[in-house]
């Protein structure tokens, strides 16, 4: 049996459902909650990084996880359609490419070769 992923918009909605009126957060704590779940993966990003504990590499997985669940919430709570949202920026984003490909691909491709 064939599984289909779920859109942005339907994991959206599962989130929101999930939540309920009363596990949802305020705006603000919603906001907040988001930026905690940044500071949990850069930790784990430190730790594999910069401590080379590899079993950092499963939790960050966990912790980019918590940041989707939490970016639906708050998209939720402003109204926003993270789905519609990301195409709008994704087709802003193609327009500057050219720009960027100009600009910044030898210094990233000399970075990346120096850090990853």
């Amino acid at each position: 049996m064939e599984s289909t992923r779920k859109t942005l918009k339907e994991r959206q909605v599962e989130a929101a459902e999930m939540l309920g009126d009363s596990l949802n957060h305020p705006r603000l704590g919603a906001t907040l909650g988001l930026v905690e779940e940044l500071g949990e993966l850069v930790k784990e990003v430190m730790e594999l990084e910069i401590y080379r504990q590899t079993e950092a590499r499963p939790k960050m997985e966990d912790e980019v996880a918590d940041i989707l669940f939490s970016l639906l919430e708050v998209c939720t709570a402003y109204g926003i359609d993270l789905e519609a949202a990301y195409d709008r920026k994704l087709e802003k984003i193609r327009g500057k490419l050219p720009d960027w490909e100009r600009k910044y691909s030898a210094n990233l491709k000399e970075m990346k070769k120096k850090l990853d």
